[in-house]
């Protein structure tokens, strides 16, 4: 059987601890209206391992495309709808691993 890290381990190994990890986490994924105190502390609750890919998804959107609202123009210019402003407001109301999905998919089209 392989040794695989649990989630617990890989948080310790590279934030130390899920503060930390929380604390690295960008304000794009608050929710509107969530003050900073609310969002940690909902964030507490959450497993390690979710958070873990929140952190992977939010590094990797930063490296290839700035920000979110970049992402979401990135879709809706995939999608041929960059004209259509009621388009873009819903798309900015998904998460980002949802952009990043429906990107994935338009690109695989």
């Amino acid at each position: 059987m392989l040794n695989q890290e649990t989630p617990l381990t890989k948080m310790k190994r590279l934030y130390g601890n899920k503060e930390a990890l929380i604390a690295s986490l960008p304000e794009s994924i608050r929710h509107a209206g969530e003050n900073v105190t609310d969002f940690k502390k909902r964030m507490q609750s959450v497993s390690n391992g979710k958070l873990l890919r929140l952190s992977d998804l939010s590094k990797h959107v930063q490296e290839h495309y700035s920000d979110k609202t970049s992402l979401v123009k990135a879709v809706a210019t995939m999608k041929m709808k960059l004209k259509d402003s009621d388009y873009i407001k819903k798309l900015e109301t998904y998460s980002m691993g949802k952009l990043l999905s429906m990107l994935d998919k338009s690109s695989k089209k």
